[in-house]
């Protein structure tokens, strides 16, 4: 399926989901629809527009979150910017998670519920039989699968990639990204000692914003799909929650 049709489910399935996550998921995708637009006459507003559409997808996913009581979700909030960015990138996460065990993932969306399933070909684990191509496995709920460590390793393949997020050089990456990524409105919008504001943003940069945004919208409505805690989710806040508890707390009161 490709972004433009995704996007385009969402947009049917947004006026049914609860108010606080409905106006952040229709607020993001505003912004994007703008952002654009933008590009040619005012690089930063556009840039703006982009940072804003995927931080607003980002709270949508929180509120989804504390909507269906997920355990700790109570300890983020959306008026922190660096929350927001250390949900994309734990989103991003799960993504490569996914990925990485289960290559052709078929996405389904139901417009009317709405929901979104996805079904595993069992090609994936294996099955070469020419009669079974077209099959495929259904989890009851897409985010309530999980990957065992290989052995001789401890827990999850999910909850060792966020402890490794958490630690040592990943650390100290995933902290510049967050650093980099909650500061960038206010470098748009103020003058510096040495210049005026500049973005280097592009379509493509844009792009990327906006397949993020999906992607957090996306999660956003298979959380919000039942009042089960899918263990995916669980671990994706654990390991968010860890990666802001490390932060020096003048980085975390600053970008509130």
């Amino acid at each position: 399926m490709q972004d433009g049709d995704i996007e385009g489910a969402l947009r049917v399935m947004a006026p049914k989901l609860p108010r606080a996550v409905r106006f952040r998921v229709e607020n993001s995708l505003r912004h994007f629809d703008l952002a654009m637009p933008l590009l040619p006459i005012d690089r930063e507003m556009a840039s703006f527009r982009a940072i804003t559409g995927e931080e607003e997808a980002a709270a949508a996913l929180i509120k989804a979150l504390q909507f269906r009581s997920y355990p700790h979700a109570d300890r983020l909030s959306v008026k922190d910017h660096t929350h927001k960015a250390a949900v994309l990138a734990c989103a991003l996460a799960v993504k490569a998670n996914m990925a990485t065990g289960l290559k052709n993932l078929r996405v389904m969306f139901d417009l009317k519920d709405p929901r979104i399933d996805v079904g595993i070909p069992v090609s994936d684990f294996g099955v070469t039989s020419p009669h079974m191509k077209d099959v495929v496995l259904q989890p009851v709920e897409p985010l309530d699968i999980v990957r065992a460590a290989p052995p001789g390793e401890d827990g999850t393949v999910l909850s060792r990639d966020f402890k490794k997020l958490a630690e040592g050089a990943k650390f100290a990456q995933i902290r510049e990204m967050l650093r980099v990524h909650s500061n960038a409105r206010n470098k748009l919008l103020y003058a510096s000692n040495k210049s005026l504001p500049r973005s280097r943003a592009t379509a493509q940069s844009i792009s990327a914003r906006r397949s993020n945004a999906m992607l957090l919208i996306s999660i956003a409505i298979v959380a919000l799909q039942t009042d089960r805690h899918q263990a995916l989710l669980c671990e994706a806040i654990d390991g968010l929650l860890e990666v802001v508890r490390r932060l020096p707390l003048s980085e975390r009161s600053s970008s509130t």
